[in-house]
This record gives structure tokens, C-alpha cells and sequence, in this order.
């Protein structure tokens, strides 16, 4: 097992004291946190480092030291510790006898003469150092931007120093300047913030967070957990899952076989914004033969880890939306003078403006912690009960914020294709992430969202008239068939057209089969949070295009194709005369025209409730617990 030793120290002088680093210290133990499950690595924290307590852990670490950092006062050949200045000569000599040393980080003023001792006493490991002094904020944010980036993006050493440097420039000048033997004894002036990295060699400077999976643990083996977990999830509030699977084994199909099958289920379970992109994870890699090979680690399928991620963030904070939004614009459609408190409606105003796509993961999960304590038990009742459970795990646990990090910051390196870390370990990484919000989604086999566009009304002498709608259940397109392309359905009741409806099912098992019934009670209206551009399509026999709200900006409402957000961004202007709009792109006679009338209104009337300019700037369901001793030989393992 290896070992990280942190070491932190102030200064009792308030003249002296250094403000930030408190934060730096919490900051750097909050990543290592997130890698706290790997379980290859022992952390040591000295948040008052004594003379005497670095002493003794570095001494009873020496075999497995990996990493030494210090923040703190410090001068040329000394550091200053929360009782008295240590030698430089002395740290030295104590990280000598550790052969495993990696990295030596001193953070503090003018620790650049600390390298040439080091190297004098033969430790082995990079060393990162200043030669001046160095700003206590800018200590802070070049610290935390490089554990970051070796921690969490297993970037190497090399490379992370690279991220730390771009991320402070941003505020800070900043230089970084790579020695070697020959130039430890530097003489040349240098300016503020200027931090020097010494490698011993190139391997030494390429150096990775270990991934080596701890022993007892099974090798990763891409997609397992992340189909037993979601397969787990599905079957608690779905028992024809766990009888459909019992079938199946006493089938003993080939492995293989058994993979499809269990990725059909579990898709079919799931609503089209989680389906689509988990689809791309699950689907096997095949080879030039047609056989089926391992799943590569390839930065396209940290791509789809990041599109899971957006849909399934998308899809929860529109429904938790929705719900929110649901009585306060019936009331006032009622006329009711006072239909939400302005204190409530100044929490929702930014999610309908700024909307949460680029939100930093603190201000996503705050909101979404405000959404919770809208839903929260004793404030309403719910159309899906369950996402009040849901709600409070984000609310209570840290996992879900670890979560967020690591694709809000998985996201931002792919879109600036700036050299990412270790492939291997992040998909491994990002599929443990995954799993954290994938295993909350069970309840979704109790919904499924459809997409109604039209209605026509049939009126008869004799009965009561009767509602022909136009609708698509949302959840799988296949080419060539009419799955996912728009149906009459006859309902008694008159549903509400052009939008994306949540609607209750329950699921029987008929001749082997999981049939879908829906159950009475109604729906829940998801538009126009997410919208199906084709329920606006002035033409036929359209296939189901969805839409997640982006955000309103300057009259524009602004959508990203739900499982493709990369794709041109959908705008439409809430005033328009020609009440004619087109996609965002050149145009033509001939091409498809679209009536958003509908939307419009929509979005008028949350803009009315929540008092927003038009021209603003940027049933409880019974679970069924399944016992799961029949997953001891899940496929794919």
C-alpha cells in the first residue's frame, strides 16, 4: 500500500498568517477522498505539522512513501512548522531512506534550494518548487488545480503541472521552468509566482496515480457493474424483470446472448434520454471477423460517459421542474392572485434563465439540493413519489457532488482536447461514477415519457366523443420499423397535445413477456423543459426528435439534442411575428417548417409566474425486493 503525506503549518502572527490555507488543505484532502476507494493508497494528513509529527510519519512510512507535500512558510533551506523551523538538510536525509518517493511538493516561498539538497542526499522522485515568493492564493489554486489533475484525470506529473499552470494563468501571472542537474544552482533573476520542476528522467516525470485494482478485488471488466447495478436497480420496482430472468437461465444461452438480452431489458426499462447514450456504453465492441473483442478505453467512450451523464442530470432536474412547477401554473391559469411566493419563485428564476447545462458542480448540486426542499416529505403530493427518495441521497450524500466533479471536469478536458490523463483509468473511474447515479434510476420502469402532437376529436350521436392522439412512447428508435415513429391512439380523456407527457405504467408478464399497461392517474407534463421538436412539425409520420431546455437568453429559448449535445444548439425566438421558425441552419423553399406556438406559450407562463423579463439576459409505487443470490454468475464478468 502506498502512502501520501500531507503536511500543513501557518504562522500564529495574524501579520504573518496565511489565509487560504486552511482551504488548500481541505481542498487537497476532498480529491484524495475521491480516490479513497481505489484502496491503493493510505493517506497521512498533518493539518499542524510539528517537527516531531513529520518526523515520525515520514519514518514510519519510508518503505511506502509515494508523495510528500508541504504548505507553509519556507526560505531557501528551511520550513517553518507549526513549533519551529525545520532544516532542510535534515527533511532530506529523512527522504533519503524512502524508495518509493515520487514526488516532493513544497508549496511555500523560495523552497527552490530544497532541490539541490534533496538531490545531494540521492532522493529519487520529481520535485516541484519557487524560487520567490509565492502568493498564498496562488499557492492555493495551483496546488488544487494539480492534485486535480493527477488525481482525478490521472494526468502524469508532467502533464499536471501543465493544467495547474493554465488554470492559475487565468488570474495569475505564472511561469513554470523544468531543471536538470545542471541548473540547480540557479543565478538568474525570476519573477513572482515562478515555480520550478525538477525530474530525474523522463519516466520519473511521466509518473501516474496508481491503478493497480487492490487484491481481493475482481479485474475491471467494462460494462459488468455497470449493467449488474442497473439490472439490480430495474428489478426492485419491476418483478417481471426477475421472473424474465429466471426464464432465461434455465435457457443456458451463450454468454454472449445472455449480454444482449440483458442489455434489451434493461434499455426497454428506461426513458429515451437515459436509453439512447446508455445504449452507445452497452452496445459490445465487435472485430474486423465479427467476433466480439474487449471494450476499448478510448476518449469516444469517455465521450458517451459524459452524454450519460448530461441526459441523466437533464432528465432529473426537468422532472424535479416539472413537479415543482406543476401546481403553481394551475393556479394560475386559475386566476389565483398570489400562485407561487416570490421568495420560492426568486430560487427557480435562474434554472429558467441561466438553465443548469454549464452550472460549476457546487451551484448543480445546491440546485438541485433547492429542489429537493420543494418536494421534501409534507410539501405536496407527487406524480412520481419516488424522486423525493432520490432527492434527499443528493442532498445527504457527498458521492453525488464527487460525481459532479469528476464529469463537469471530464466534460470541460474533452471540449478543449487538451491532453488527457491515463484513458484506462478514467473509463474505469468514469464507469464507477456511473454506477453512483445509475443504481438511483430503478424507479423509471414504473414511467415512461410520450410524446403526444396532435389530437382529433371524433364525435358520435350515440356515445361519448372520442380523443385520437397522435403519440410516440420515447424510448427506442429502430430503422426500418415503426417503433419510435408517431401513432393514433384512442383515449377517453383528452390529453394535452404537443408535449412530452410522464405517464404511469405497470408491467405483467404475459406468455414470457413483460407487457407494458398504463395505470390511471393522469400525467405529468415534462414541456417544456423537454420538448420533442417533431410534435411541432407541420408534416406527417415524423420520428420523435428530443430537446433539453439550454437557457433563455436575449428573447431566445435555446435547447441541445438530448444524447447528442455537441450538436448545433436549437433557437427559438419567443416573439415572433412570422410565427414560422426553422431549424437553425440555411434554409430553403422546401424545407420543414415548425409551429411553436404551443411551446411558446408555455414558456410565457412560467415566464409570467416567475415574474421573468422577455427579453432576460442569460401511486407510491411497491418496491419488490429480489433476493440476489441468482446474480452469482451475471454475465459478463
Amino acid at each position: 500500500m502506498n502512502t501520501i503525506l500531507l503536511c500543513f503549518a501557518n504562522d500564529d502572527d495574524p501579520s504573518r498568517r496565511l489565509r487560504v490555507l486552511q482551504e488548500e488543505d481541505e481542498g487537497i484532502d476532498r480529491l484524495l477522498d475521491m480516490r479513497s476507494k481505489d484502496g491503493v493508497v493510505v493517506k497521512e494528513r498533518l493539518s499542524y505539522a510539528t517537527t516531531g509529527a513529520v518526523a515520525q510519519k515520514i519514518l514510519n512510512n519510508q518503505p511506502s512513501l509515494m508523495i510528500f507535500h508541504f504548505s507553509g512558510h519556507a526560505g531557501s533551506t528551511i520550513l517553518e512548522l507549526e513549533d519551529t523551523t525545520a532544516r532542510g538538510e535534515g527533511l532530506a536525509g529523512l527522504l533519503a531512506g524512502c524508495p518509493n518517493l515520487a514526488l516532493i511538493f513544497l508549496n511555500g516561498c523560495s523552497t527552490f534550494d530544497h532541490i539541490r539538497l534533496l538531490v545531494e542526499h540521492n532522493v529519487r522522485g520529481c520535485i516541484i518548487a519557487t524560487q520567490t515568493p509565492v502568493e498564498d492564493r496562488a499557492a492555493k489554486t495551483f496546488s488544487l488545480a494539480f492534485y486535480e489533475a493527477l488525481l482525478i484525470y490521472q494526468k502524469s506529473i508532467k502533464q499536471a503541472l501543465d493544467s495547474a499552470r493554465k488554470t492559475l494563468a487565468l488570474a495569475e501571472p505564472i511561469a513554470i521552468e523544468s531543471i536538470d542537474r545542471g541548473s540547480i544552482r540557479l543565478t538568474k533573476p525570476v519573477t513572482r509566482n515562478q515555480w520550478y520542476f525538477y525530474a530525474p528522467d523522463e519516466e520519473a516525470a511521466g509518473w501516474e496515480w496508481p491503478v493497480t485494482v487492490p487484491e481481493g478485488q475482481p479485474q475491471y471488466t467494462p460494462n459488468f457493474t455497470l449493467r449488474l447495478e442497473l439490472f439490480k436497480a430495474l428489478r426492485q420496482y419491476d418483478p417481471t424483470l426477475t421472473a424474465l430472468y429466471q426464464l432465461q437461465r434455465k435457457l443456458k444461452m451463450p454468454e454472449e446472448d445472455q449480454i444482449l438480452w440483458l442489455n434489451s431489458e434493461i434499455q426497454s426499462r428506461l426513458p429515451y434520454p437515459v436509453f439512447e447514450p446508455l445504449r452507445r456504453i452497452l452496445a459490445p465492441a465487435i472485430g474486423k471477423d465479427g467476433k466480439w473483442i474487449p471494450i476499448p478505453a478510448t476518449v469516444e467512450r469517455l465521450t458517451q460517459y459524459v452524454n450519460l451523464y448530461e441526459s441523466v442530470v437533464d432528465l432529473l432536474v426537468s422532472t424535479l421542474l416539472a413537479q415543482v412547477l406543476a401546481g403553481p401554473l394551475l393556479r394560475l391559469s386559475e386566476n389565483d392572485p398570489n400562485p407561487l411566493p416570490e421568495g420560492e419563485a426568486e430560487l427557480l428564476r435562474p434554472l429558467l434563465t441561466e438553465g443548469w447545462s454549464d452550472l460549476p458542480p457546487e451551484r448543480l448540486v445546491a440546485t438541485l439540493k433547492t429542489l429537493y426542499r420543494f418536494v421534501a416529505p409534507g410539501q405536496k403530493e407527487l406524480f412520481i413519489p419516488e424522486i423525493r427518495d432520490l432527492a434527499r441521497l443528493i442532498d445527504e450524500q457527498d458521492a453525488f457532488l464527487q460525481s459532479i466533479v469528476f464529469f463537469h471536469g471530464l466534460r470541460k478536458q474533452l471540449d478543449a482536447g487538451d491532453g488527457l490523463g491515463h484513458i484506462g483509468s478514467l473509463c474505469q473511474r468514469g464507469e464507477a461514477h456511473l454506477v453512483a447515479f445509475c443504481s438511483q434510476l430503478g424507479f423509471w420502469a414504473n414511467y415512461r415519457l410520450e410524446s403526444f402532437k396532435t389530437i382529433q376529436v371524433v364525435r358520435f350521436f350515440h356515445r361519448s366523443p372520442e380523443y385520437r392522439h397522435q403519440k410516440v412512447v420515447l424510448r427506442e428508435v429502430y430503422e426500418g420499423s415503426n417503433r419510435g415513429r408517431f401513432q393514433e391512439d384512442r383515449l377517453k380523456d383528452l390529453w394535452e397535445c404537443q408535449s412530452v407527457l410522464l405517464v404511469k405504467i405497470q408491467r405483467r408478464l404475459i406468455d414470457d413477456r413483460s407487457v407494458e399497461e398504463p395505470v390511471p392517474g393522469g400525467f405529468l407534463n415534462i414541456a417544456p423543459l423537454i420538448i420533442d421538436q417533431n410534435a411541432y412539425c407541420r408534416s406527417d409520420n415524423s420520428v420523435f426528435d428530443l430537446y433539453s431546455f439550454h437557457s433563455f437568453r436575449a428573447g431566445e429559448l435555446w435547447f441541445k439534442r438530448v444524447a447528442s449535445p455537441k450538436l448545433k444548439l436549437l433557437k427559438i425566438k419567443m416573439n415572433d411575428d412570422l410565427h414560422d421558425d426553422k431549424l437553425g441552419l440555411e434554409t430553403t423553399d422546401d424545407q420543414l417548417r415548425f409551429d411553436y406556438d404551443v411551446l411558446r406559450d408555455q414558456f410565457s407562463a412560467i415566464h409570467q409566474l416567475l415574474a421573468i423579463s422577455q427579453t432576460a439576459a442569460p401511486v407510491e409505487t411497491v418496491t419488490a425486493p429480489a433476493d440476489e443470490d441468482d446474480l452469482f454468475d451475471f454475465p459478463g464478468q
